[in-house]
This record gives C-alpha cells, sequence and structure tokens, in this order.
C-alpha cells in the first residue's frame, strides 16, 4: 500500500552494526568535544593566572619604582620646630666654654654652621660650630654620628687622622645640639664653581682623586661607610694645610664593622635610597645594603667629574 512504501522510506530500519558504529561516533564526537572544553577551559584559566601573575610583577616594579623615587626618608617626618639663626656676636656657653658666633657660614633644613671662637681662649682661633634643631625626627637626628666618627677618630693612629677635621668640643642648648670641630676652606665643589670657569687641570684632578682615596680608606679603617660621596663633603685646608684635604658630613655614615667581633657586619635584606642621585654606586639605586665598595664606586664617579665638567650637562643626571 502507498502509506506502507511511506513509512518505509520515513522510517529505514539500519542494520544493528551501522546502529552501534553510530553510538560510538557519538560518544566519541562527546568525548571530544568536552576534552576540547576542558583544553580551553584550562587555557583560560592559565592565561587569567599568568595575567594575575604579570599584574602583580608590574604592581611590584611600581612599587620598587617608587621606593626608587623617595628619599631615605620615606615615611612623612614631624617638621623640626622654627629656628632662628644665630647673629654675630651671639653666645653659646657650654660647662667650660664660651663660644663667640663670627658669621653664619651656610645652612640646612635641620640646623646650620657657623664660624665661632672660643672667648675665654686669648688667640682668637677660630672654629666651625655645626647646629642640630631638637625636636625633628630621630632618624634625621644626624649630628650624634658625625660626633662619633670624629671621636673615634681621635683613638686613630696619627697616619690615619690627616683627612680629618679636628674634634674641638660638643653640647646642648635648649633649642639645639651642637659640634664644635676646626675650621676649613672651601668644598672641591665650590672651588671649581666659585674660583673655576672650567675643569681641573689633569695634574689637579689626579692629586684631588689621590687625597680623597686616602680620606676614604681612612674612614673604611675606623670601621665606618661614608654613603655619601661628592665633591661637595670634601674640603681643602686653611693656612698652612692648604694642601690637604679633609672629608666631611657624615651624617649618613654607617659602621660596617661589628665594634664587638671586629668582622664586617652582614647585608641587610630591607634598604632605602640614601645619598645624592648623581653619585650614587648602583647598589644604592637597587635598594641594595652598601658596602665598602660601593663607596669606591661613588669615587670614581666623582673623579671623573674632576676631570670632565661637561659630565654635568648630562640629561641622566
Amino acid at each position: 500500500m502507498p502509506g506502507d512504501s511511506l513509512r518505509k522510506k520515513a522510517d529505514p530500519v539500519l542494520p544493528a552494526k551501522e546502529v552501534a558504529k553510530g553510538s560510538t561516533e557519538n560518544v566519541e564526537n562527546k568525548k571530544k568535544s568536552g576534552s576540547n572544553e576542558n583544553d580551553q577551559e584550562k587555557k583560560r584559566n592559565s592565561e587569567e593566572e599568568e595575567a594575575k601573575g604579570s599584574k602583580e610583577e608590574f604592581k611590584g616594579m611600581k612599587d620598587r619604582d617608587k621606593d626608587r623615587e623617595k628619599p631615605a626618608h620615606p615615611q612623612k617626618q614631624p617638621a623640626p620646630q622654627k629656628r632662628e639663626k644665630m647673629k654675630p656676636n651671639d653666645l653659646v656657653k657650654n660647662e667650660s666654654t664660651v663660644w663667640k658666633v663670627v658669621q653664619l657660614l651656610g645652612s640646612g633644613g635641620f640646623g646650620d654652621v657657623y664660624k665661632v671662637f672660643n672667648e675665654n681662649a686669648k688667640d682668637g682661633k677660630e672654629f666651625a660650630m655645626k647646629t642640630e634643631t631638637l625636636g625633628g625626627h630621630r632618624r634625621l637626628m644626624r649630628l650624634k654620628i658625625e660626633v662619633m666618627v670624629l671621636m673615634d677618630c681621635q683613638e686613630a693612629p696619627a697616619i690615619h687622622r690627616q683627612h680629618f677635621v679636628e674634634f674641638i668640643d660638643k653640647g646642648k642648648t635648649d633649642n639645639f645640639k651642637f659640634l664644635v670641630m676646626s675650621l676649613v676652606g672651601p668644598s672641591l665643589e665650590d672651588v671649581r664653581k666659585t674660583y673655576l670657569a672650567h675643569n681641573y687641570s689633569m695634574a689637579t684632578a689626579m692629586y684631588c682623586a689621590m687625597q680623597t682615596l686616602d680620606a676614604v680608606a681612612d674612614l673604611h679603617f675606623l670601621g665606618y661607610l661614608h654613603r655619601d660621596i661628592k665633591p661637595a663633603n670634601f674640603a681643602v685646608g686653611l693656612n698652612e694645610p692648604q694642601a690637604q684635604i679633609y672629608v666631611l658630613d657624615f651624617g649618613i655614615s654607617r659602621r660596617h664593622i661589628d665594634p664587638k667581633t671586629g668582622q664586617p657586619k652582614g647585608p641587610r635584606s630591607r634598604v632605602k635610597f640614601i645619598g645624592t642621585m648623581r653619585f650614587a654606586a648602583r647598589a644604592c639605586h637597587l635598594l641594595q645594603d652598601q658596602g665598602r665598595k660601593d663607596d669606591l664606586e661613588s669615587w670614581m664617579y666623582m673623579v671623573s667629574f674632576f676631570v670632565n665638567r661637561d659630565l654635568e650637562d648630562l640629561d641622566f643626571f
């Protein structure tokens, strides 16, 4: 009948083998489809984890660079007390000495440097008085380490004291602490900028290089790192010892020899940038603890400036 033929065409009966084959193919296709979906999901998860890791790494780099841009004290520090500068003829009294101010030599954020003389002495010899205002953050109070270095220097053999100013006196008033030391001439930076309109001659540059290297070596002999080697922290002598060069400003110096064991201290894992950007050693820029080699690296940069004034105008400084 026509209806039967139509049913036969519409509902063909497949052999058992064909049915089994079709079922197997469907199962395999489902497995492949599921496997592909799993692979895609794993790939997405992997990409998400990689992107997350990249973000964290980038964040870490930003945090590191942020630390590099900051000075040695990243947290906001309390401002020092407002201070009035001393005037000529002002007196600073200690237990046994009265210091009379001659003139102001220079100023900083937390203190000043004055030319003074001992009013009780008859020779009228002049000295330098460095003051530090009371009330600032303790990490910015740097006069203590300067006193420590100069007092340790007094106990060193004479051959290792030649490049240090002489410690004279120290004390404290109601407004500031002070250190009195021997007076020296202009810094090597002032000599070049103020008294010379050009580079040092090669002979002068080499002489300054040898003298400053001796000074750094003597400081290391005492067990300290300077950590701010630059022309502004070396000065020529006055009067007879004019040819002598002195190392100054130990405000951010650090003892690198343990006084108990006599051995170098181990590196710290976490440090901040400290020093002067232009002359800082690579370890300082990388926020790594500094050693004697880093003082010498800064010294080499300084000597390059002795020889070539044009380095001052380079864009990366």
